[in-house]
């Protein structure tokens, strides 16, 4: 490495696949998140269970034998890159933002009563949002096979 603009050249150059940073041995890449079936039933099982109102996602969530091996597995919380979720604002007794509660936005709503469609994928730097990808999706076909949309909403 040369200069530091030359750096950032490979960088950006090996972004989608990955490459470590000459600078400070960062891993750097671009991950492309999809929205996928797990985490749109469980955007309805929330949605069915309390609304709009916040809830303990992690704790509702165990309790359904559909989503009982994944409610503490982050998906849910990546929701929140499409607005479609948002976090209760408040830290614990221990000083972590991770209160572990959240509610299914207007947006969210409306995504969950095909009213909107939503991009297909995030692209995700570093943990955080980047960019949306230009195609689109719906509830029911984000939901793919694994899931009946009807079911869910009924809170079958």
């Amino acid at each position: 490495m040369d200069t530091l603009k030359q750096a950032k050249e490979d960088l950006r150059e090996n972004f989608d696949k990955g490459s470590e940073c000459q600078c400070c041995g960062q891993f750097v890449k671009r991950y492309k998140r999809a929205l996928n079936g797990t985490m749109s039933g469980m955007l309805i099982a929330v949605y069915v269970n309390s609304g709009r109102e916040y809830v303990h996602v992690n704790k509702l969530l165990s309790k359904n034998p559909r989503f009982r091996s994944v409610a503490g597995g982050g998906d849910f919380t990546k929701l929140a890159h499409w607005g479609l979720v948002e976090q209760q604002i408040g830290k614990r007794s221990d000083g972590s933002k991770r209160n572990g509660w959240w509610r299914v936005t207007q947006r969210g709503e409306d995504f969950i009563n095909q009213k909107i469609l939503v991009a297909s994928h995030v692209y995700l730097y570093n943990g955080n949002f980047i960019g949306y990808e230009e195609k689109s999706i719906s509830i029911l076909k984000s939901l793919g096979k694994k899931f009946n949309y009807d079911e869910l909403m009924a809170g079958i």
